[in-house]
């Protein structure tokens, strides 16, 4: 499958379902920070290092729900097909994922600047991604 259409960029894009959307279109700017967010997870998951590898499959598992998410902001709202955004089992294993975590650090008492380790960077890089994608939801 080629990643090109040899068409050029007119300020348009093709979703899945063949409507042509501008390259400003809300739905594109969804996916596009989805696509950036799942491959700042993909960037963490290569400096994961001997003490943080136990986050690999997590990570990835995140990694394929962004995709999965992603498909469903580029499919028209009326294709059978999209139905991630609202699949409780996503949501509850996310959910249950930052309890595990929020319950093996201590409690936070102050704002916690990011830095650290490269996997632990990485990830902040992750965070700011995700509020920037909620605040335009």
């Amino acid at each position: 499958m080629k990643i090109y259409t040899k068409k050029g960029d007119k300020g348009s894009t093709r979703i899945i379902g063949k409507k042509i959307v501008t390259k400003d279109d809300a739905r594109v700017e969804a996916y596009g920070t989805v696509d950036e967010l799942n491959s700042w997870v993909g960037y963490t998951i290569s400096l994961l290092t001997a003490n943080t590898a136990e986050l690999h499959d997590e990570l990835e598992e995140i990694q394929q729900q962004l995709f999965d998410a992603g498909t469903d902001l580029a499919t028209l709202n009326d294709d059978p097909k999209r139905d991630f955004i609202f699949n409780p089992e996503a949501t509850t294993w996310l959910e249950g994922k930052i309890d595990k975590y929020t319950e093996a650090v201590p409690a936070v008492q102050k704002f916690i600047l990011p830095g650290g380790a490269q996997p632990a960077s990485a990830l902040h890089v992750a965070r700011t991604i995700t509020r920037r994608q909620n605040a335009a939801s």
